[in-house]
């Protein structure tokens, strides 16, 4: 007959759900985990659907450039998968009706030849505004386990530009349209 599943996820990591851990940029080297996640999220890339995840927001003033997210470090043991989202439908909880909100980017075994199975972003444009980013572990036909990694968010930002006022500039003249 029909019974109920409940799954728990003793001494999940804080951030393990929403807001997540808050970064700046350029952040250095973050080490992480994904032990004791549950899963909140679901990639658009890789395998990793399902299985634990962990959370990073960070919120641009200004333009980026040339922006890498990468678990391409030497503490990363885990096959990582990590996905960029921007803020459309608030802080990104697993919606079972919707399981890839929000997508930019995906990543599943970096660009990177020398990354392994590790992840890595190259985002040659972001606009301001908040984003979040979901670090999962693979778990597929050759297995896979939660663990520790490690992440770092690297990038240019473009400068707002200042508007510059020339004394004795044209003037404008207002015209009236039917």
């Amino acid at each position: 007959g029909p019974f109920d599943f409940t799954v728990r996820c003793p001494m999940k990591p804080t951030n393990n759900s929403c807001p997540g851990e808050t970064v700046t940029i350029p952040s250095g080297i973050i080490p992480g985990t994904t032990e004791n996640s549950c899963n909140d999220v679901y990639p658009s890339c890789g395998f990793a659907g399902g299985f634990g995840d962990v959370l990073y927001t960070f919120t641009l003033s200004d333009p980026y450039t040339d922006l890498v997210i990468s678990t391409c470090h030497s503490g990363t043991a885990i096959d990582s998968v990590i996905y960029l989202m921007d803020d459309s439908n608030g802080c990104p909880l697993g919606d079972p009706e919707d399981p890839n909100p929000s997508q930019l980017y995906c990543n599943d075994d970096g660009a990177d030849s020398n990354c392994g199975f590790s992840s890595m972003m190259e985002i040659p444009y972001l606009d301001a505004g908040t984003y979040y980013v979901v670090v999962e572990y693979y778990y597929g036909p050759l297995g896979g386990t939660p663990g520790p990694f490690e992440i770092s968010f690297d990038g240019i930002q473009m400068p707002t530009p200042t508007p510059t006022i020339t004394p004795g500039g044209p003037t404008l003249t207002p015209t009236n349209t039917p």
